[in-house]
């Protein structure tokens, strides 16, 4: 996977995420590959010093727990 430079502006990564979330909303089946760059994005966010909405927090911990449970849906009993 090719890392993308994220912006430091605060609307281009508002803009970013935007555009992340329509891909999960048209293909739910992405969303654990979306995480990754998710928490990125809102780690740029801050740092920029805008503010992080909690509903995206909330998301981006969702789709980690959903990983992990993957994980153990996995793993032969």
């Amino acid at each position: 996977m090719i890392m993308q430079h994220i912006s430091s502006d605060p609307t281009e990564i508002r803009a970013e995420i935007d555009d992340l979330l329509a891909l999960i909303a048209r293909s739910p089946t992405r969303r654990p590959a979306a995480q990754p760059r998710l928490h990125r994005l809102l780690t740029a966010l801050k740092a920029a010093g805008a503010p992080v909405p909690l509903d995206l927090l909330a998301l981006d911990q969702k789709l980690v727990d959903e990983a992990v449970e993957d994980m153990f849906d996995n793993l032969p009993v």
